[in-house]
Formats: structure tokens, C-alpha cells, sequence
């Protein structure tokens, strides 16, 4: 893959292993926790990395009494024939979904997820109860339904008892910082997308690349900063927005193990 030819398409750089093994697990109908800290391409991954089948329904940041009720609005959106149906029968439309009560909600979603046609995308993963864990993990296993997560780490800090669902090595995958020269590459392209000056460009560089830790996400924010103007030295980098900008951004990555 060619980084200069193909910039748009960085984030996914030195994630071919990690496409494979996603599209392995959905092939196989295994779940899968996508997990990294903020910025390091989790959901570049997934919304570019996952394959048409099963086609995934993505519910982003939804708490978990509002995942059905996602689930059916991208159900819906996909002109699912069933979901159709169901409102048709019922002469709804797809804004009365939401006001649906949770356990038609979870009802209609089990008629509409049978056989297997679908995949569940949490992104990112709420952290749930027991009770929810319990409630979904039934529905994905009579629907045969494979469910993807994407959370900071792989940790019932940050999932909660949705952490059951991946019990095993092979459902857990770890996104990993850009190595040092594809991260260059990277940011060179898009300061010049953003039509930041060479000169310019030499001392972002210098000051910010080391800051983003080789997350993509952070090297595009970076990058935007500079085009905002936000990024001047005549006092030097410090005295500036930017740099503090930086620092809160960067400073979750630090110390922090995938």
C-alpha cells in the first residue's frame, strides 16, 4: 500500500493483521473487542475494515437500555425487509422506533437479527450490568449474531460485564501505535493536505510528532490544529493554545498499556 498515493487510507496502515483477524472472527461468527486508547484508529478500522457479510449494524455510543433501539433504526435504514414489516403491520414509522417499549424493542430485534445476516457493532462499548450482558448475550446466540466492541482497553473498568462476551485471547484484539516512519509519512501528507507551509510543517513536526504517541487519530487533530493557525512560535510553543491542546490529547496515551 502506497502512504503518499493513498493518504485517506492512513489510519489503516500496518492494519492488515488486525483487518484479517476481524474478518476472521465475523467468518467464523466469534465476537470480537477491538480495544486501544483514544485516537489510535478503532473506528477507522471498523468502519473500513469489516466485511459486507454479515452486514454490521453500528449503535455509536449508545447507552444500553438505547442499543435495541439503534440497532433497529440502522436495521431499518438498510431497508430491512423485516423491521418493514413490523411497522408496516403496525402503522409506524421509523421515528416511533425509539418510543417503542424496551422489550418490543428487543423483540422486534430478535425477529429481525434471525439467521445469522447481521453482526453488532458497539462503538464505543457501553459499560453494562450483568443483567444486560446476560439479556444480550441470549439474543446474539439465538440469532447467531456476532457482536464487535471497541473500548480504550480490554478491561471491565471500561466495559463492564459486556467483558464475558470475550473471554478468550482470540476475541480480544489490540490496536498498536503506527511505527515511527509510517507515522512521519502520515503526518507529512496531511499537513500538506492542510496546506500548512514547509516551513511550518518542519516545526510541527519536530514539537508534535513525538506527542502523538503514533496514534493516527491524534496526528490528524495535530495536523488540523496547525491548519487552524493555532499553531504559531514567536514566544515559543509553550505560551500557545496548541500546545496545551496537546497535551490533554496526548496525555492519556502515556504509560498506558494495550
Amino acid at each position: 500500500m502506497n502512504e503518499c498515493a493513498a493518504p485517506a487510507l492512513a489510519e489503516l496502515l500496518e492494519r492488515e493483521t488486525a483487518i484479517a483477524r476481524l474478518r476472521s472472527a465475523l467468518a467464523a461468527g466469534a465476537n470480537l473487542l477491538v480495544h486501544a486508547p483514544a485516537g489510535m484508529g478503532k473506528t477507522a478500522l471498523l468502519r473500513r475494515g469489516l466485511p459486507l457479510a454479515p452486514r454490521p449494524l453500528f449503535c455509536a455510543g449508545a447507552a444500553p437500555a438505547a442499543i435495541y433501539g439503534q440497532a433497529l433504526a440502522a436495521l431499518q435504514a438498510l431497508g430491512d425487509a423485516c423491521v418493514a414489516s413490523l411497522l408496516a403491520a403496525r402503522g409506524l414509522q421509523a421515528a416511533d422506533l425509539p418510543r417503542l417499549p424496551s422489550f418490543s424493542r428487543r423483540g422486534w430485534l430478535e425477529k429481525a437479527l434471525a439467521g445469522g445476516r447481521y453482526c453488532l457493532v458497539l462503538d464505543p462499548a457501553p459499560r453494562a450490568s450483568a443483567a444486560f450482558a446476560r439479556q444480550l448475550t441470549d439474543l446474539l446466540r439465538r440469532t447467531q449474531t456476532p457482536l464487535v466492541c471497541a473500548a480504550p482497553a480490554d478491561s471491565s473498568d471500561y466495559v463492564g460485564a459486556l467483558i464475558s462476551l470475550f473471554p478468550f485471547r482470540e476475541n480480544r484484539l489490540a490496536l498498536l501505535p503506527l511505527s515511527p516512519a509510517t507515522a512521519r509519512q502520515f503526518m507529512q501528507a496531511r499537513l500538506q493536505q492542510a496546506g500548512v507551509s514547509q516551513a511550518e510543517a518542519r516545526e510541527v513536526m519536530r514539537q508534535l510528532l513525538p506527542l502523538a504517541h503514533g496514534a493516527p487519530g491524534r496526528i490528524e487533530q495535530f495536523a488540523r490544529l496547525a491548519a487552524e493557525a493555532r499553531y504559531r512560535r514567536p514566544e515559543g510553543l509553550k505560551l500557545h493554545s496548541l500546545y496545551l491542546d496537546v497535551l490533554m490529547a496526548s496525555a492519556p496515551a502515556k504509560g498506558r498499556k494495550t
